[in-house]
């Protein structure tokens, strides 16, 4: 049982990575029409340089993060220490 909802589970994983453009475009389109400001990167290097860019240009001193895979990812608390700016 726990082998077909593996099974399952891999066949959405890799169905929403084949529509990814799609599915970010949706994304985009959806919180744009409520205010939001989308910023997209090519690579990790770029998001650092957006998001310390954004933080610069408001005086950020202190951030506070949620538990999320994608600061890892990208390597951000090291990048943003290196800044100047506390992470939490």
């Amino acid at each position: 049982m726990a082998t077909v909802k593996r099974e399952q589970l891999a066949q959405r994983f890799d169905a929403a990575l084949a529509d990814l453009p799609a599915l970010v475009q949706k994304f985009t389109e959806s919180a744009q029409a409520v205010g939001a400001v989308v910023h997209t990167a090519k690579d990790a290097e770029e998001a650092r340089q957006i998001i310390g860019r954004l933080a610069a240009e408001r005086g950020v001193k202190i951030v506070t993060k949620s538990k999320s895979m994608a600061t890892e990812d990208i390597g951000l608390n090291g990048f943003l220490e290196a800044q100047g700016i506390e992470v939490v």
